[in-house]
């Protein structure tokens, strides 16, 4: 799945223009690194986990959402090359 994932990715990334491409560059920088941010979402998603375990709903609900998504920006970025 993640293997075709990226092969339809790159295929629909070859047919944008360049210069659509040039002006989403900034996407993908190198994020500034924010240790506090990250430790306190790590210490959130320990307590979620440790309140909810294994029964979350959440987890149950993004299985079909997610390619959706996924498909959609794909979609999304054919439409404007």
């Amino acid at each position: 799945f993640f293997r075709a994932l990226l092969d339809n990715s790159q295929v629909s990334l070859s047919r944008v223009g360049v210069s659509t491409a040039r002006e989403y560059t900034w996407l993908c920088q190198t994020p500034t690194p924010k240790p506090a941010f990250a430790s306190d979402f790590g210490r959130r998603s320990y307590q979620a986990m440790r309140e909810y375990g294994p029964d979350l709903v959440e987890a149950k609900t993004w299985p079909r959402p997610l390619p959706r998504s996924i498909n959609a920006l794909v979609a999304g970025i054919r439409s404007t090359g």
